[in-house]
């Protein structure tokens, strides 16, 4: 009997994976032959980005081609030619870079994307409609993503975290398929289930209270620290945190603070990460955390985007992570000054 891994997520919330949860099921005497990935959408998206056009002009030789530079986070834009009637100066798309391999309406065969010329221009890439992608059927355009998608981020990243139902239509989910033995009509298997239920709920309450405690005690250090005499509340350092303990801790400060500037970076996996976050009284005065961070990317060779408030970028240059905090609190202030 061959079920689905992500379906089996549905019933059991654990973070396991789907070697662990294998091994499990046979140590308590469900034998698993074989698991193995499948991809929903062939090829996964990979070499295909968020990209940023900065320009976009007439190709010297067709009355329909475009010439674009595109940024796709990385050190130098790429010059694109693009046959889309939509395509735009200052548009967000989604990039093929060259190695990808598409599979073009969700077929076999597949399209690899080279280095070309195109009536004499050179092109590095292509700018993606849906059926390109293998993500939908419409061919009326390139995709246009919203503007705060940020630049150089994955495609299978970027829709997975900003789309409902995103597995469903536009993620490109590696599904892992189980081969279990001797697993109908066997009552093991209703105890076994429970019982990861049970300890997986137990476990994920004590990490919930955990998390709280640490955002707290973090917060409380940061309040005790600020100088009264200040013109603004600036929280401005590297801390060794991950992503998602970074936004709690800046939206829970956020909440008690109004007139805060935040700008935190951490390195994971020797990658930066930048989050800026704004109070409502620094907002106000027409500063943009999209914007800024932007612009401090630049400095690690990254790019990003987000809300007024609140906005992260990424990078490819640890070593310029402090250089690009000290960039954004000088952008912030210059604005305030």
């Amino acid at each position: 009997m061959e079920i689905s891994f992500n379906w089996l997520k549905k019933y059991i919330d654990i973070d396991l994976s789907a070697e662990e949860v294998a091994t499990i099921l046979t140590d308590i005497g469900l034998e698993v032959e074989d698991f193995r990935k499948i991809e929903t959408i062939k090829g996964g998206l990979q070499g295909v980005v968020v990209g940023h056009v900065l320009t976009c002009e007439d190709h010297p030789d067709s009355d329909h081609l475009h010439v674009t530079t595109v940024d796709v986070g990385s050190e130098a834009p790429l010059q694109i030619v693009c046959g889309a009637p939509n395509c735009r100066q200052g548009l967000k798309v989604l990039c093929a870079t060259v190695g990808s391999v598409l599979y073009p309406n969700g077929g076999d065969e597949e399209f690899k994307i080279k280095r070309s010329k195109i009536r004499g221009v050179e092109s590095l890439g292509m700018l993606c409609a849906e059926d390109e992608l293998g993500i939908g059927s419409s061919h009326d355009g390139i995709m246009e993503l919203p503007e705060d998608a940020p630049t150089g981020m994955p495609a299978r990243d970027f829709l997975g975290v900003t789309a409902e139902r995103a597995e469903e239509v536009l993620y490109a989910v590696e599904d892992q398929i189980s081969n279990l033995a001797e697993l109908v009509n066997n009552p093991k298997i209703e105890v076994a289930i429970k019982k990861m239920i049970e300890s997986n709920e137990t476990l994920q309450k004590e990490l919930e209270q955990l998390h709280k405690e640490q955002i707290d005690a973090m917060v409380e250090k940061i309040m005790k620290a600020r100088n009264p005499e200040s013109k603004y509340f600036v929280v401005a350092r590297q801390v060794p945190y991950a992503s998602n303990m970074i936004k709690d801790l800046a939206y829970t400060l956020r909440s008690k603070v109004s007139d805060i500037i935040m700008v935190l970076g951490s390195v994971n996996d020797y990658k930066p990460m930048l989050a800026v976050m704004l109070g409502d009284d620094i907002v106000a005065r027409g500063v943009d955390a999209g914007a800024v961070v932007r612009e401090a990317a630049k400095v690690m060779n990254g790019g990003g985007g987000g809300q007024k408030f609140f906005a992260t970028a990424g990078g490819k240059n640890p070593d310029a992570l402090q250089a690009a905090i000290d960039k954004a609190v000088e952008i912030i202030v210059s604005q305030l000054d």
